[in-house]
C-alpha cells in the first residue's frame, strides 16, 4: 500500500513532488512537497508531508547531468545519486581529496560527501575461477592488460569458436578477442571494465589466494602448483620442456608446452599454472593448463600447460603483479 500511496502521490503533487520515504523509526511514508499548500492532499493520502526546497524532477535532472557529464571528473570521485531524506544530489568522494572535494562543491544541488573508499565491483576475476565459453566450460587462467584494456588469459581450445560472450563467477565477464589453437594453446577474453575487477590473484579454492609477482620460469625437478575449477589446486614437477600434443587424434597438435606431475580434469583447461607457493603469498606466472591425463588420484596423471611468456611477448600484454 506504501508503495501505491507513494505512486499516486507522486502524479497528484506533479511539479511539487519532491520524493518519498520511510521514517526509520515509524515506518511512516514522507512526502517531500515543495509547495505548502500541497501539504493537505500529502495528509489525505495518509502520509506525512515534508517541505523540501526541490522536486524530484530537478533533483533527476541534476542527476541526469551528471550523468551525461563530457568534462574530466576526479579520480577520486566515487558516485553520485539522489538523496532523497536530505533533499539533494550526493557526490561520494574518497576522503582527503581536495580537488574531487572542490568539484563536487560547485555542482548544482549537489552536496560533497567524504568516503573511506571508491566503490569497486564485487567480483574479482581470480585465476582457477570458473568461465563458460559458448559450450565450454573452463578455467581462468591469469589477468592481463594492454594499452589501458583488460583481459583473461585462458587456453585457445577454450576460446577457439569466434566472438563468444563469457561468463564468470560474477556474470558476464566479456567477449572473446583473440585464440590460438592448434599451433599454441591459448585465448584473450576482453574484460567489461564496469562488471569486475581484474587483480594478480590466483584462488587455491581452499585456504588463502596466492599473488603473481613475476614470471621466472620454473625449470625441470622444480615444482609448480596449478589452480583449476573442476579439480581445485594440485601440485606437482616439471618434468619435461618443448612437448608436442597431438589432441583429438592428431587433428590439432600443439607445440611448446611444458609437461608436469600434476593432475587435471576436464573444465580445468585454461587454468593458472604457477610456481610452488611453499609458504609464500607470492608466486611466478608459469603458463595456462592445456590438456592432461588420467584422472586426479591416479599416480600416472600428468599435464601440460601453455607457458606464459610467448603469449605475453605475441599479444604485447602484461600480467597484474603485485
Amino acid at each position: 500500500m506504501l508503495a501505491a500511496a507513494q505512486d499516486s502521490l507522486s502524479t497528484t503533487l506533479g511539479s511539487a513532488f519532491g520524493g518519498a520515504w520511510l521514517d526509520s523509526a515509524t515506518g511512516a511514508l514522507v512526502v517531500g512537497v515543495t509547495d505548502p499548500a500541497r501539504a493537505s492532499a500529502v495528509r489525505a493520502a495518509g502520509a506525512t508531508p515534508r517541505i523540501v526546497r526541490h522536486s524530484m524532477a530537478e533533483l533527476t535532472a541534476a542527476q541526469s547531468a551528471l550523468d551525461s557529464y563530457r568534462g574530466q571528473v576526479p579520480p577520486s570521485v566515487s558516485s553520485w545519486y539522489v538523496d532523497v531524506r536530505r533533499n539533494t544530489v550526493a557526490v561520494d568522494v574518497v576522503r582527503g581529496d581536495l580537488e574531487g572535494m572542490s568539484w563536487a562543491r560547485r555542482l548544482a544541488l549537489a552536496e560533497a560527501r567524504a568516503v573511506g573508499e571508491p566503490v569497486r565491483p564485487t567480483w574479482n576475476i581470480a585465476g582457477g575461477q570458473w568461465i563458460v565459453i559458448g559450450h565450454n566450460t573452463c578455467s581462468v587462467g591469469f589477468n592481463a592488460h594492454r594499452g589501458g584494456q583488460r583481459y583473461v588469459i585462458t587456453a585457445g581450445h577454450c576460446t577457439k569458436g569466434g566472438r563468444n560472450n563469457v561468463m564468470g563467477t560474477g556474470g558476464v565477464l566479456g567477449l572473446v578477442t583473440a585464440t590460438s589453437f592448434p599451433g599454441s594453446d591459448y585465448g584473450l577474453v576482453w574484460v567489461d571494465q564496469v562488471l569486475a575487477e581484474s587483480s594478480p590473484r590466483i584462488t587455491r579454492h581452499s585456504g588463502s589466494d596466492v599473488f603473481v609477482a613475476g614470471t621466472t620460469a620454473v625449470p625441470v625437478g622444480g615444482r609448480i602448483c596449478r589452480s583449476g575449477q573442476t579439480s581445485g589446486w594440485h601440485c606437482g614437477e616439471v618434468t619435461e620442456l618443448n612437448v608436442t600434443d597431438r589432441y583429438d587424434g592428431g587433428k590439432n597438435t600443439v607445440y611448446g608446452l611444458t609437461r608436469t606431475t600434476a593432475c587435471a580434469e576436464s573444465g580445468d583447461s585454461g587454468g593458472a599454472v604457477v610456481s610452488d607457493p611453499r609458504g609464500s603469498r607470492y608466486v611466478q606466472a608459469q603458463g595456462v593448463l592445456s590438456g592432461a591425463a588420467l584422472e586426479c588420484g591416479d599416480p600416472a596423471a600428468f599435464s601440460d600447460f601453455q607457458p606464459i611468456k610467448p603469449v605475453l611477448s605475441r599479444q604485447h600484454l602484461s600480467l597484474y603483479e603485485d
